[in-house]
């Protein structure tokens, strides 16, 4: 019974002819019609219209494709055999010969040295065009005096000079340029 009363009174009257108002500027609003950023109607060209698939509407997040998995119920093996060989024949796509190695660069700096005296150094491996970049700076610990020094020296000999080290390196783990090794940093 109160909603009757609300629909009669002024105030019920007003909102529903305001609802009604609201209806009818939208029903009759050109179908082929966009909004644009910043509120503006633009008009769009049937001929784009047609050539605009659905999922490029999306604006942002990583590119999709819609699929369609009814023809293909009854042979899914042979399915997601296919999409695996597709992938595979894909991935030199994506990898475009990437420098796989690792390159030593020594630092000119004087007070950064090795033990022997020789040049501290790091490798890195630049992507171009990226700004991933995977750097190794080659550990081992240090020393406080002579008497851990000469410890050193004769425990981890390798790590006293930089004299030795290979222009390139391989890198292995988070370093590695395999994707299957290093899923998240393979194309840094």
């Amino acid at each position: 019974m109160q909603s009757r009363g609300l629909a009669k009174s002024p105030a019920g009257l007003c909102a529903v002819r305001s609802c009604l108002l609201l209806l009818f500027i939208h029903m009759s609003s050109p179908a082929d019609a966009r909004r644009a950023r910043g509120g503006r109607t633009q008009r769009v060209q049937p001929q784009q219209e047609q050539q605009a698939p659905a999922y490029r509407e999306r604006a942002e997040g990583p590119e999709s494709f819609p699929l369609d998995f009814t023809a293909v119920e009854s042979n899914m093996d042979n399915f997601m055999v296919q999409i695996k060989n597709l992938a595979q024949s894909l991935y030199p796509c994506s990898a475009q010969k990437l420098e796989q190695d690792m390159k030593l660069h020594l630092l000119k700096n004087v007070s950064a040295t090795c033990n022997d005296g020789s040049p501290a150094g790091f490798y890195i491996k630049e992507s171009k065009g990226s700004r991933r970049w995977l750097m190794f700076l080659e550990g081992g610990w240090y020393c406080f005096n002579k008497q851990t020094c000469d410890s050193r020296h004769e425990t981890m000999r390798s790590l006293m000079s930089s004299t030795k080290w290979p222009q390139t390196r391989r890198g292995t783990g988070i370093l590695s340029p395999q994707p299957e090794e290093n899923p998240y940093w393979w194309n840094a």
